[in-house]
């Protein structure tokens, strides 16, 4: 995956979004367990068959790929009559932050208290909403920790220095995804909001899921 240092993140910059609306939590197995059933689709590895185990029904999803999750969202639209989507990297970042420039989701320094991360020590992933004091201005949760989140940009490093000011999509070209928010076994450094990594669209990995967005 992508880098371990600050240089893929500047320079820093605003942009204006259009309004969105984003999950309050990442698409938890539960939710998955729905479209692998009505879509007739390959359950996560880690459920181990078919059948989603009881114990990880409120957990965030893992071992699904970016093109999972893009399937996913566009059954979900097609369940609701309304466009569903990944969200842009600048989305994700404003539902992290807020428009204060924080580095985590919550106000002050890092508090390993607040989200599931290596130094919380579970050691796996954790059911969503068990974090509230950890959630971002918006009342949006487990933005920092639990799942790597897939969003829908494409990823390149130097990015930020052509990235337009208004509604900004991501790279047209390119074979990796970005995704952002840490996950349950990554150090403090990674929980930052502005922290983003990259992978290939079609890997299944432990650590990575993803959360919708309306677009309005």
């Amino acid at each position: 995956m992508g880098s371990n240092d600050y240089s893929n993140e500047q320079p820093i910059h605003t942009v204006e979004l259009d309004a969105f609306e984003i999950a309050k939590y990442p698409v938890t197995n539960r939710q998955y367990a729905c479209f692998v059933a009505a879509a007739h689709r390959k359950p996560p590895s880690h459920w181990g068959g078919p059948t989603l185990p009881d114990g990880l029904r409120t957990h965030p999803v893992v071992h699904v790929s970016w093109k999972d999750a893009a399937a996913f969202c566009v059954w979900l639209g097609e369940q609701e009559n309304a466009t569903i989507r990944l969200p842009t990297e600048a989305e994700w970042e404003k539902a992290a932050r807020g428009t204060d420039g924080r580095t985590y989701p919550w106000e002050g320094p890092f508090d390993k208290t607040l989200c599931n991360m290596g130094e919380t020590g579970t050691g796996g992933t954790s059911p969503v909403g068990i974090f509230p004091a950890g959630e971002s201005p918006y009342e949006v949760a487990e933005m920092a920790g639990n799942v790597w989140e897939w969003v829908n940009d494409r990823y390149d490093k130097k990015y930020y220095s052509i990235s337009p000011a208004k509604n900004p999509q991501g790279p047209a070209k390119g074979e990796r995804r970005v995704l952002r928010g840490r996950s349950w076994g990554y150090i403090d450094h990674y929980v930052r909001s502005a922290s983003r990594i990259n992978g290939n669209p079609g890997d299944w990995d432990y650590y990575n899921g993803f959360r919708c967005v309306r677009s309005q």
